[in-house]
């Protein structure tokens, strides 16, 4: 179980200047930061106060190796024997057929960032790993997801496709036996987390200010979060906030967390030879190649699925 929580950096960036009235005490001001990170606005005239800024640099990162952490079953779709009891080569050919296919991917988020536009990025990555049967083959699939990193929620794409593979043929030894399987490899990607992360820099722009209130002004972030923590260390950013004040780049850069899980069917199918003599199945030669299958149609549904303050997980 994890608790899920979004930090509310637009209500930060409104209020943050007001951090200067507690700069002689500074658990006052950590407490105020807190608040607002927490949800808890500042308020001026009953209107919270909000800010936007310029925000650059999101990624995600998928923390496993998922060569290691990936499994691999295949889904056999055809499989026939053509024997050729004559003193002359024999050709086989199988048929074509269209085979329905699916692939999921489903991305958590369980930290993140809330601000006046929406933060977010794509994770990518790949996966390799060798082919359960007799190892002749090693499979490769690319693999993606969204993150929203404004919202608690799990997102659920699953790609639909209707794949055409084409007739198959190949010569039948004199005396000899040809088995022909196709199959197809489904990955399976347990959960396995991820971080992201991103910088905010420039001027904040508040609103609404009220117009009666003076030095109520649009502010340089890094300036303002600089001269705060001179004062009081770690009271801004560090400590559970996520944030972190980048003197090099001169931004405050936010961090979070959250998970990816996936079934994915490898694009290609894979088709297995296998040839022995038709007295003696023992003396077998097994050879492999892969074939690309023609997309007939294909269809995008995402489900969104929102946290609660608790989210039950399962390593199964």
């Amino acid at each position: 179980m994890y608790m899920a929580e979004i930090k509310r950096l637009d209500y930060y960036l409104g209020a943050l200047p007001f951090g200067n009235f507690y700069v002689d005490d500074c658990d006052t001001l950590k407490n105020f930061i807190d608040s607002l990170l927490d949800g808890k606005p500042s308020t001026m005239n009953n209107t919270p106060l909000t800010g936007n800024v310029n925000v650059t640099n999101q990624s995600v990162t998928i923390l496993d190796d998922l060569d290691s952490i990936a499994t691999l079953t295949p889904e056999y779709v055809y499989d026939n024997y053509f024997s050729n009891d004559t003193s002359t080569e024999k050709t086989y050919q199988t048929l074509s057929f269209e085979k329905d296919v699916q692939t999921t991917v489903s991305t958590t988020v369980t930290h993140g960032f809330q601000i006046g536009g929406k933060l977010g990025a794509e994770v990518k990555g790949s996966v390799s790993i060798p082919f359960v049967a007799d190892g002749g083959v090693t499979v490769s699939a690319e693999i993606s997801g969204q993150y929203n990193f404004s919202s608690a929620d799990t997102e659920t794409t699953t790609t639909s496709q209707k794949l055409i593979i084409p007739s198959q043929s190949g010569n039948i030894r004199p005396g000899y036996t040809t088995r022909v399987q196709i199959m197809l490899a489904k990955i399976n990607i347990p959960q396995t987390a991820v971080h992201f992360s991103g910088s905010m820099s420039g001027t904040v722009h508040r609103d609404p200010i009220p117009s009666s209130v003076i030095g109520l002004v649009d502010y340089d972030l890094y300036d303002e979060v600089r001269s705060l923590e001179n004062n009081c260390s770690n009271s801004t950013v560090g400590r559970d906030t996520g944030l972190v004040l980048n003197n090099a780049n001169q931004s405050v850069d936010f961090s979070g967390s959250g998970f990816f899980t996936g079934s994915i069917t490898a694009f290609n199918f894979y088709v297995k030879i296998t040839e022995y003599p038709i007295n003696n199945s023992s003396q077998e030669n097994i050879r492999w190649y892969s074939i690309e299958p023609k997309v007939l149609n294909q269809s995008i549904i995402r489900h969104r699925f929102p946290s609660n303050s608790s989210v039950n997980t399962c390593n199964c």
